[in-house]
């Protein structure tokens, strides 16, 4: 998963460079500048915000822990709580300093969707949503559901090999949730 997001990343700046038409490309050295918007888990979760951290700063051939380019052509910003998106949002599109502002995860989707129309020469990126729906957002998800059959798969065939009769399966998911 970490990989793909990796790749998402590279793609989703890539694709913003090919579509920044009139917007000057990155004010320093021809490189785009990004502002990532975390959740309260930051950088360090281990899921999908590491994920977009490593792959911004892999991008610009640095290191996670290496980041001699932060501040001045990336950078991130933790939201402590859900009630801080939007803020959070509307400082970075009102700096206008970002060429693309990234936000990963569906619980940003409500407040992209507020403040995305409000910029819409700013680009914005989310990623593990497709409902948003405004022309400055670019929108990825996967299909995580292809691993999860996988597993499931490789679960019931070593049950079978192991001559567990009727096995039962679950699964842990990431928030909390009805199933």
């Amino acid at each position: 998963m970490k990989k793909v997001t990796i790749i998402l990343v590279v793609l989703i700046v890539g694709a913003f460079l090919f579509a920044a038409g009139s917007k000057e490309v990155a004010k320093s050295d021809g490189r785009p500048t990004i502002r990532l918007i975390t959740d309260a888990t930051g950088i360090d979760d281990k899921s999908f915000n590491a994920a977009a951290w490593r792959g911004i700063t892999e991008f610009y051939g640095e290191s996670v822990g290496n980041t001699p380019s932060r501040g001045k052509l990336y950078d991130v910003v933790t939201s402590q709580t859900q009630d801080a998106y939007i803020p959070n949002l509307r400082d970075a599109a009102e700096d206008g300093s970002f060429d693309l502002i990234m936000v990963t995860g569906f619980t940003f989707a409500d407040a992209l969707g507020e403040i995305a129309p409000q910029y819409p020469d700013q680009k914005f990126t989310i990623v593990d949503v497709d409902w948003v729906g405004h022309p400055n957002v670019m929108e990825f998800i996967y299909s995580e559901e292809e691993g999860s059959y996988l597993v499931g798969l490789a679960a019931a065939l070593q049950a079978k090999e192991d001559g567990i009769a009727n096995p039962r399966f679950g699964f842990i998911g990431g928030v909390p949730g009805s199933t």
